[in-house]
This record gives C-alpha cells, structure tokens and sequence, in this order.
C-alpha cells in the first residue's frame, strides 16, 4: 500500500471538527468512535473509551488495528479476511479484537465502520465507532473459571451429587453419588429422568416398605434416608436451585473413626490445597478455611479460624446474613447464593458472591461457603454505570431532543424529546411516531422511512417537517434521522429541535423586509409624485411672472391679468401641498391640536360645495348636499372638519368620471352618533389598494389616478384628524362602482341634533 500525502489525513481531521458529525457520533450507540486515513492508521480517537479499557488514543494514533492488537494477518485467518475487506473498501460490522493493556489484563473491543469517500470519489479512508465489551469479556471468563472449579469440587467432595435440569433429566453426577447410589452404571447416563432413577433405587431399599412406598418420584424440596440390603445407610437432601432444576446430595453416616480417616485423606487436603475459596462453620463459627479463601481477606488461616463468620462480613449486612441462617435452621428457605461484601484485614471492602450448602462437618450441622471474589468485576460493573450514567445525563441533559423508533414504535427518548410534543417521558415512550406528526405530512414521513430502509442514499437524513402536540397545537421540528443497531435489531434514530421560535422570527424579518420594500416603494412613487407637484405650479409662476416683468406684453396687456391669475392659482395649489406636509409632519410630531369651537355642520358643508363646485362642474360632475334638518351642531375644529370634507370631495372629483355624482350627507347613525360622509360613482378602490389608501404619501396604482395630480396625503389626513377629533373613518368601495368614506365622530361631540 502506497502512502498519500498528509492532506487527505488533514481532510479527515477537518471533517471531524464539523459540529454536525460530532453531535452524529455523540448520539451514536457505541462507547467512542474512530477514523482510519487512506493507509489504515489510526488518525482521530474520541476520548469517550477512556476510563473503559485503561487504553489512551495516542496508544493508537498512527498504528492500523492489526498493529495496534499486535496481530499477523499472514498468519491470522480473521485478520487476513478484515484487512482485504478493507482494502475492497467494503462496509464491516462487529468485528472483534483484544489485546493486552498496560496493566496486565486485556480488553475486548467490537469495531464497526464504513469507507468514506471525496466529492470526488477519491478514498480517504474509513469511520466508525466501537463498543467496549471487556465487562462482559471478563463476565464469562469468571463463569467458565466458576464452572471449571465447582466441576473440580464436586468431583473431589466425598459427599455424592446429582444434578437435574429443568426437565427432570439428570445433567452430572459425581464419582461419590455413582459409588455411594447402588443402581446399574446405565442409570446415571445423561439424560436419566428424575423418576426413572428413583424407581431404579427403591427396591433396593430393605426390610422397611414404608420408606420405599414414601420414595419421591418428583422432584422437590425433602430429606433422603435410604437404608440399603447390604446394611449401608445413606442420608441427604434433595434441593431445588433458584434456575428451576435440582439437585440430589447424599452422604454415608459414618462414626466418629471413620470421621477422623476422612479428615487425615485425600478428601480434606484437596480442599485445602484448592484454589477454589471454601470454608465451614458451625454455629456462626469458622471450623475450616482453606488458604484461597484466607487470601481474599488478606488474613491467615490460625487468625481467622475460630472467628465469628460475621466478623468477616461488612456491618450493614451482617442482619441479613444472620437471618439467612437462622432461617435455615428453622427449616425455612433461604436463599443458596447470594452477593454481599466482606471486610479485608485492613477494612478495605471485598465484594463476594457466596453459594452455601447446609451438610455435617465431623459429625455436626454445618454450613459450608463457596466464595467468590467479586470485586474486580464490581469495579468493572461501577464503571460501565458510571459511564452508562454519564451518557444518560449528556443526552437526557441536552436542548436537543433524541428518540429512538422500531416499526413506528418509540423505544426510548430523553425528556426533551417529550417535553416538545407535550408529554412526560412515560407517556412518550411506547407512542407511534404518527401521532406527532401533522395529517397532511403522514405520508412524506412514511416515504422517508421507506426509503431509509431500502437503502435509498438519496434520502434527505434532515428535514423539516409539522409535529403535533399532546394538546392539540402544532410545533415546527427540524430532525436529523439515521439507522442504528437497538437491542438486538435496526431501528431510527432520531434527533429534534423545536424551530417554532426560529420560523416566527423568519416570519417577522419576512415581513419586515416586505414593509421595508413598501416604504421603500412609496417613498420614491411620493418623491416622484411631489416633484410634479411643486414643479408644475413653480413653472407657472416663473414663467408668467417672468411675462409680466419683462413687459413682453406690451407695458398694458389683457393677457397680463389671466397670468396674474395663473401665478395666483399656481401660487395656492403649491400652498396647499406645502401645508398638507406641515400638518402630516405636526400630526407624527405629536404638535398638531385642535382649536375646539361650537360648529355649525350644515354651513361648513355647503362652505365647502361653494369652494369647488366650480372645480366639479369643469369636470362635468354634479356635487349634492344631504343634512338632516335644523341645526346640527358639533363640538370640534371648524378649519379641521372643512379640511377633512374638503380632501374627501377633492378626492371624489379627481377620481370620477365625466357625468358623475357626488354626494354630502351629515346625519346620526342609529347609535346616535354624527357622520359626515362623501359618496362618490368613481372608478371605486381595489381590495387590495384598501389595506394601504390610508397610509402617508400612498396613491392607487390605475392608470387614470395617474393622470390626476395628488401627493398621496389627503386620505391619511382625513384619517389622521378625525382620529384626533376621537373618531374613526369607514371605508366602503368596489371597483367601476363608486367609492364612500365615512367620518364618524364620538357622540359627546354632537351638542344638537335635527329634527325631522
């Protein structure tokens, strides 16, 4: 394999610090993860594996996996198979190694990965994460070292056993039970049933028929005492075990000589000598420990034989254990194995499993205790919990939200993943995924995960999508979803963030920008529009004033007074524009006040008609005065109320077609409150156009509006000083139809109404 220049390997680092592909493998179901550059070296390890194997990455930094684990792929079939899978570049999964740690033991790890590739298709090697199975590496090793030692036990006790599986079939007996039990060899052939060997047994029992018509044929907790044709006389037990199977302990009574042989043979120094931890006692007190259990409490056998069983047992536990004996010797079940902690010479704690046996020891009840040090596997225990635990409070901890689904179904999810649909983790867990999502978006998601599964790599591992909460209300969600392995099977892997907030704000700064570009808009239509405004009558009165100065008339024209009259018209119309902005600017300003006064309505009204019936008629449109009869009399700005009829009938004329009607009318509501309002057969105002004629400076897009002059100031004025009056404008208009405005004025401001 040829080596590549280190910029592939710095892509790779690159590639890791990406914050998406960190929180990919901080979701991951694995304990660190790991990427291999183009010539399978170690280049990025997560610090996640510390503290779970005593391994440090710079252990594997630069060194490929068979280098690492000291293994020879010539040599090595596994190794062999792994590295041309590699070189194939293909995908791998649980693929497992050891090796041996600084410390002395080993560790067990189960790799997984993938080939990564380059926009450009080029190798830059692999990624992929690992699992520690050291805990469960060490578990088994402890079984078959347990299993391999109780074999030895019980082939050396004197003591004969028999053990039955769950189906009543015997599984093992020892040399002591074939000798003691005096039954053809055939019946001690696995898979005997319990009831074939004691049928095989009971006729051999002599003289006392009672006992052989009392023989169990089931097994069950109960006492044995056979007395055989040949005088021998056997005593024991039978006993059920905690899995569901049993097993059948028989002994030779014997007399105290007897007793004594046993204790000098071969039977009693192969206890002591073994390396499996035994002792007994009688009466709470140790009558016999070998030397393998004396070790685990870092004691001697002189100083420990004698003792009090307890005083080898931590103090919070001595209660139960003494209740487990004395349960014992009442003849109640208690328990055959067990966990506790021990306390060493030096109080240093020990963590045990013991498995106890009720038999004789010289002749008297005893207990005797096979011991197993648990401590180191404690340890290894505490700190795969440790590490679970700290896994949980990373993820159950985050404002991201993580569930994992099977077949729609939610296996297991952090509290934040629940709390943004509305539910407590409880009731979370076990939902269909369905259920949180909106009707109309059930089907894209079940394409998704259709797709997802097939392998499609087209599938979009991030979208967005409506979730549906527990009250009934819908949240924006933004996931991130990818295949993992779950207890055994594929399932979804999902991570969420509640973007409800996000796409508010998008919302907001959407419609920021479009009122940004409207008064953008209308800031130059209003540029446009005054500059016609104020240069058309400033043309007038330069032009005709530069007639009249220049005397190109002659020093006495006729001419001259229709210029004067031009200059004066043109001189008014650019007056108006001007005090228009001074009032617009005084009403944002906050400077505008009214001069409050006792008004007459009708007068104003007809005042206003004089003013531009002229206007109307060369525009061929008839204007119409409609007051209720009598006097009408409000409290209110006379100048401001004929300034607002005054824009409405200005506005009326301008945007009427030749023949029109104009309408005045003053009358009360039936809420009894004044109204003025112009009613126009117009070309009538857009839906669209209504929202917007209100504000400043803003003219209808038509093009017969823009024939006509305006600054777009005349509506928001009317709107702007009937608001200051306290009241309010109504707008009714369709187009080719005609348009009303309406002010309506607060009732307190009538002081008369008329009578009909």
């Amino acid at each position: 394999m040829a080596l590549e220049d280190d910029k592939r390997t710095r892509k790779l680092r690159s590639e890791a610090e990406d914050i998406l592909r960190f929180r990919d493998y901080a979701d991951a179901d694995a304990d660190w993860f790991w990427e291999l550059d183009p010539n399978f070296r170690f280049a990025i390890v997560s610090m996640r594996h510390e503290g779970r194997s005593s391994v440090d990455e710079f252990d594997l930094l630069g060194k490929t996996p068979w280098e690492f684990a000291d293994a020879d792929p010539d040599r090595d079939h596994e190794w062999a198979a792994f590295v041309d899978k590699l070189q194939r570049r293909e995908p791998f999964r649980h693929f497992r190694i050891s090796l041996r740690h600084g410390g002395g033991g080993y560790v067990y790890w189960r790799l997984s990965g993938k080939p990564v590739l380059g926009h450009d298709g080029r190798f830059l090697g692999y990624r992929g994460v690992a699992t520690d199975e050291t805990v469960e590496a060490i578990r088994r090793q402890h079984q078959e070292v347990l299993s391999a030692d109780y074999q030895v036990a019980l082939e050396t006790i004197s003591e004969g056993v028999a053990y039955f599986d769950e189906r009543n079939r015997l599984s093992f007996t020892n040399p002591a039970f074939r000798s003691l039990v005096p039954v053809p060899t055939t019946m001690f052939q696995v898979g005997t049933g319990f009831a074939d060997l004691m049928n095989s047994i009971a006729p051999l029992i002599s003289d006392d028929r009672r006992r052989a018509s009392q023989l169990r044929r089931t097994p069950g907790r109960g006492l044995i005492d056979w007395q055989f044709g040949d005088g021998r006389c056997l005593t024991g037990e039978i006993r059920p075990l905690p899995s569901g199977r049993h097993i059948v302990v028989v002994h030779e009574a014997m007399g105290a000589a007897e007793r004594k042989q046993e204790r000098e043979g071969l039977y009693y120094d192969e206890l002591a000598m073994s390396e499996q931890p035994f002792w007994v006692h009688v009466d709470g007190r140790i009558v016999f420990i070998n030397q393998a259990a004396a070790d685990i409490f870092d004691g001697e056998i002189d100083t420990i034989l004698g003792r009090q069983v307890w005083d080898l047992i931590e103090p919070t536990e001595r209660e139960r254990l003494v209740q487990f004996d004395q349960d014992r010797r009442a003849g109640i079940e208690a328990p055959d194995s067990y966990l506790t902690t021990g306390l060493r010479e030096d109080g240093e704690p020990v963590n045990l499993e013991f498995h106890v046996h009720v038999g004789e020891w010289e002749g008297r009840r005893a207990v005797q205790v096979f011991v197993q040090d648990r401590t180191a596997e404690q340890q290894a225990r505490d700190a795969l919990v440790e590490s679970e635990q700290k896994y949980r409070n990373l993820i159950n901890g985050s404002i991201q939200g993580m569930f994992v689904h099977r077949d729609w179904r939610i296996l297991y999810a952090n509290d934040t993943a629940a709390e943004i649909f509305g539910y407590s983790v409880d009731d979370f867990v076990g939902r269909n995924v369905m259920d949180l999502v909106a009707p109309d978006e059930r089907a894209v998601m079940a394409d998704i995960r259709r797709r997802r599964l097939a392998g499609d790599d087209d599938v979009p591992e991030r979208y967005e999508f409506s979730g549906l909460c527990a009250d009934g209300s819908k949240v924006a969600v933004e996931i991130f979803s990818r295949l993992v392995e779950w207890d055994g099977g594929m399932a979804i892997q999902a991570t969420l963030m509640d973007i409800t907030g996000r796409k508010a704000t998008e919302r907001n700064l959407l419609r920021a920008k479009e009122a940004a570009e409207h008064a953008n808009r209308t800031k130059t239509e209003f540029l446009g529009n005054m500059s016609h405004e104020l240069r058309t009558p400033l043309n007038a009165i330069i032009g005709f004033s530069q007639l009249i100065r220049d005397k190109i008339m002659g020093d006495i024209n006729p001419n001259y007074v229709d210029y004067a009259g031009s200059i004066h018209a043109s001189g008014l119309h650019l007056l108006d524009v001007v005090n228009d902005l001074l009032d617009v600017a005084s009403i944002e300003s906050g400077n505008l006040t009214l001069n409050e006064d006792d008004v007459e309505i009708a007068d104003i009204i007809r005042s206003c008609e004089r003013m531009l019936r002229a206007r109307a008629q060369k525009a061929e449109l008839l204007i119409s005065v409609d007051v209720e009869a009598g006097p009408f009399q409000l409290r209110g700005d006379a100048r401001r109320l004929k300034q607002i009829l005054i824009n409405l009938i200005n506005n009326s004329i301008k945007f009427s077609r030749s023949g029109g009607h104009i309408v005045v009318k003053a009358f009360l509501n039936p809420d009894g409150a004044p109204v003025l309002s112009v009613k126009d057969s117009g070309i009538g105002i857009s839906p669209e156009d209504q929202k917007v004629i209100f504000d400043a400076f803003t003219r209808v897009d038509s093009s017969f509006v823009t024939e006509r002059e305006g600054t777009g100031l005349g509506l928001p004025l009317v709107n702007a000083l009937t608001e200051l009056h306290g009241g309010r404008v109504e707008l009714e208009s369709a187009v080719g139809v005609g348009t009303k405005i309406s002010v309506i004025l607060p009732q307190e401001r009538l002081i008369r109404a008329g009578v009909d």
